[in-house]
């Protein structure tokens, strides 16, 4: 008898045990910087996405002209493992470009529905999912480059060296790599400052225009 009372206590004991160990409560102070991103990948239903969904129609318009703001897409399909276990770090990637003050917007797709002519997703060249885009004004951002290109290739090893089924320079798919929040960080940090760097030149550019513009309406 006492060994049935006790069985209900050793089922709470290791439910506890259980819950601790999937939020992470146990974790020490001097885990490894790559713990977070392990944990992230652990744990996809932890951290809530505030990122949000924007239909194919506001998606198509964003890839077909210039943004005044620069956008990092993730194309995604909802129940999809992958996507679920990168979710956490493009969470975590958006509240650092958010705390480091980089003027940003994070927003998702949904590739899942609609015939394959229609799919949004198909038609720019994402075959695979979970799919990050960054999307700006410079044209090496939103233009399919020679295969033969040496920027091309640069860019997208930064993340990884096998990519074939994403054909569009600016973009990345995920491999699953549990350690690549790190990669994914500098991909997005050398984008954001090229995209930088192309709006001042064209500042300067525009400014420079209007002066000469002005002295030439001047009597």
């Amino acid at each position: 008898m006492r060994s049935a009372s006790r069985l209900p206590w050793l089922f709470v004991i290791f439910a506890t045990l259980n819950l601790r160990h999937i939020a992470g409560i146990g974790r020490t102070a001097n885990s490894k910087e790559g713990d977070s991103a392990v944990g992230a990948l652990l744990g996809p239903t932890l951290l809530k996405a505030h990122i949000p969904d924007i239909s194919w129609h506001d998606a198509d318009e964003l890839l077909k002209n210039v943004p005044l703001v620069d956008h990092i897409v993730l194309f995604y399909i909802p129940l999809h493992l992958g996507c679920r276990q990168f979710m956490n770090l493009f969470v975590t990637l958006s509240q650092q470009f958010e705390q480091e003050k980089r003027h940003v917007r994070f927003v998702r797709v949904n590739c899942n529905g609609g015939s394959l002519g229609d799919n949004l997703c198909h038609r720019y060249n994402v075959a695979s999912v979970p799919t990050v885009a960054y999307i700006a004004s410079m044209p090496l951002q939103r233009e399919t480059l020679s295969s033969r290109s040496f920027v091309q290739g640069g860019l997208r090893w930064c993340i990884s060296s096998v990519l074939e089924d994403v054909s569009t320079p600016h973009a990345t798919c995920y491999k699953g790599d549990l350690f690549l929040y790190q990669e994914l960080k500098d991909w997005a940090t050398m984008m954001y400052t090229l995209s930088q760097l192309k709006r001042k030149l064209d500042k300067i550019r525009q400014s420079n225009l209007l002066e000469h513009v002005a002295k030439l309406l001047l009597p």
